[in-house]
């Protein structure tokens, strides 16, 4: 098990935290030089732990062209599948939408509304993704990940 991290996963790397009610995205990249194993973990980026997610989703190359097994579950600690529990990601070609092969999974945790991370206001969540089951081949590529937040209104 490996730990691996976008630049903007750093505890120093500012954070947008606009004004109460603003929508605001954040976002994480990581470039993936040899196969993620099982029990990896990658780091995306930190939100405003007093946050409500609205939406997101992770993104990225094919990066299992054999027979699909690749799992990636995006959340926090303490909840590792808060926001997407993925199931096998497969990166064949919709070719309705757009003729690539890659992937992309919405979030399935904000489908019954926004995912409150009920922290502290001031304190940062990593929000990270951690990989399931391992590709079967292939395994090299982009991977992203985009959350849409907002701050709670100050009156609720």
């Amino acid at each position: 098990m490996a730990t691996v991290s976008s630049t903007r996963s750093a505890t120093d790397f500012p954070v947008p935290s606009g004004g109460h009610g603003q929508l605001m995205c954040h976002w994480g990249v990581y470039e993936v030089a040899s196969a993620l194993s099982k029990n990896d973990i990658v780091d995306f980026f930190r939100l405003p732990s007093d946050s409500l997610v609205i939406d997101g989703y992770l993104q990225g190359d094919d990066l299992d062209t054999g027979i699909e097994a690749l799992e990636i579950d995006v959340g926090v600690s303490g909840d590792t599948d808060k926001f997407l529990n993925s199931g096998v990601l497969s990166g064949d070609a919709v070719t309705e939408h757009v003729p690539l092969a890659s992937i992309r999974a919405h979030f399935t945790g904000t489908k019954d509304g926004p995912v409150d991370l009920a922290g502290a206001a001031g304190d940062k969540t990593l929000v990270f993704g951690t990989v399931v089951a391992a590709a079967t081949s292939g395994g090299t590529g982009t991977l992203f990940c985009y959350a849409e937040y907002t701050s709670p209104m100050a009156t609720e």
